[in-house]
């Protein structure tokens, strides 16, 4: 509308200002209680995030925890020995857990930058989806074949390092599956 008030024509030439007639539901809405509003969903989304955060730190610390102790059954004096054909490598079991950690780290800061790459733009969030996809799904392919290969080797040749190998690789899988998913979600 171009005039907010309406000009009504007096006796004399003179015209007086009416404001507009308005609706009872278009009254303005009072300042203070948007704002209350805004600042609790602002104040509560970030509790959401910080909580969502936590859970994969504590999800994160568990796995660490859990395969360190299978890998090594949390004795820090000793090494691991891999042996790959003719040659092995021994890993002292602090190396290994500082390697772990690093590794997790690493892997999670990934995730995590490319959750806020695909808020920016679209074609970026397709690319997050399909590179966090991918490496999920080859993961899951990994945990099958090590299960597998652990049921066709027998007991006697099986020991708590391997299950330490299959709780990492699940968390990893895990890790990246389920960002694969809250990045699909995202708006």
């Amino acid at each position: 509308m171009l005039f907010p008030y309406f000009y009504n024509a007096v006796p004399g030439g003179k015209r007086e200002k009416q404001p507009r007639p308005t609706h009872p539901s278009r009254h303005p809405r009072k300042p203070d209680k948007p704002k209350r509003l805004l600042d609790h969903f602002v104040s509560t989304n970030l509790k959401m995030k910080r909580q969502v955060e936590i859970r994969w730190t504590v999800f994160l610390l568990a796995i660490l925890i859990i395969s360190f102790g299978l890998l090594t059954g949390f004795s820090f004096r000793e090494t691991l020995d891999i042996q790959m054909h003719d040659t092995y490598f021994v890993i002292e079991n602090f190396h290994l857990l500082i390697l772990l950690i690093f590794t997790l780290a690493i892997v999670y800061l990934l995730t995590f930058g490319l959750k806020i790459l695909a808020k920016t733009n679209r074609i970026l969030k397709i690319c997050s989806i399909t590179i966090t996809g991918l490496i999920g799904l080859s993961l899951i392919g990994l945990l099958a074949l090590t299960i597998v290969l652990m049921i066709m080797t027998p007991i006697s040749g099986q020991d708590l390092t391997s299950f330490g190998m299959i709780i990492l690789i699940f968390g990893l899988a895990m890790l990246f599956s389920i960002r694969t998913r809250e990045i699909w979600k995202l708006k």
